[in-house]
């Protein structure tokens, strides 16, 4: 009899969440219109700073690296 460990639900769980996240990055870059587009990339610079400040104790750093 197997019986599961919760790390490892856990680490197949987030595993499975990444495999979605790429295929919904995958369908939007086959099938989105120029205007999607577009407005995806005129929101780039606010998830910059929102990841920047989430993950980062400087994220000034950050965002002046991303844009280098």
């Amino acid at each position: 009899m197997f019986i599961a460990r919760r790390e490892d639900f856990y680490s197949t769980h987030k595993r499975e969440e990444r495999m979605a996240a790429s295929a919904r990055s995958a369908n939007f870059f086959l099938g989105a219109s120029a205007p999607e587009f577009d407005a995806v990339l005129a929101l780039y610079d606010q998830a910059l700073r929102l990841k920047a400040e989430s993950k980062s104790s400087k994220p000034d750093n950050v965002v002046k690296l991303d844009k280098w």
